[in-house]
């Protein structure tokens, strides 16, 4: 009787995952290396939504902590750049921004409007998002800091993002909901 209960509490965790039910059919994006306006593309139940810039220097001190997290769970879950940072975006911009995404190898987006930054409760610059598709409804299970150390990753206790991706790729529920980043405030 025991064994059925505990059973039946791994099955319940695993039909829900906690989370608020979003919809984003509405929000498009600039592709940067296709150059036109395109929805969110989502494809695999996990989606980590990485909201970047291209001047903000926390940025430059995550991107080999970016790559490793995309290289470990790139087979688990979509990875997504998306630079909010763009209510004034011009050639100049634009040419970092190209030259940016060639370095990271992932799709790279333009939140031109901000709306992306506005749905997932996006402030700072990086920060994460991570959806959860499930019954047919997506979920935003996690936002904030990426860890608990913007200044080194040799200082780093807590991986937010891994320990979400960890339960949610078991089917548990997140460890996180939210926590609060450090970098560069989007404007």
């Amino acid at each position: 009787m025991k064994k059925l209960w505990h059973m039946l509490s791994i099955l319940l965790c695993s039909w829900t995952v906690s989370g608020q039910d979003i919809d984003f059919s509405y929000i498009q994006l600039w592709d940067v290396q296709k150059e036109n306006i395109v929805p969110i593309p989502i494809d695999q139940t996990i989606t980590v939504l990485i909201f970047t810039g291209t001047d903000c220097p926390y940025d430059k001190r995550y991107k080999s902590r970016i790559t490793a997290l995309k290289q470990q769970y790139g087979d688990q879950a979509d990875f997504i750049l998306i630079n909010a940072h763009t209510p004034h975006q011009n050639k100049d911009n634009a040419t970092q921004t190209k030259t940016q995404a060639a370095k990271y190898n992932m799709p790279y987006f333009l939140d031109l409007n901000q709306e992306a930054m506005k749905l997932f409760q996006i402030e700072k610059s990086p920060e994460v998002a991570i959806i959860w598709y499930q019954n047919g409804k997506h979920s935003l299970v996690y936002h904030g800091a990426i860890d608990d150390s913007p200044q080194s990753s040799s200082d780093v206790h807590t991986h937010y993002v891994q320990d979400v991706l960890n339960n949610l790729i078991k089917g548990r529920p997140s460890p996180h909901e939210f926590n609060r980043a450090a970098g560069c405030r989007i404007r």
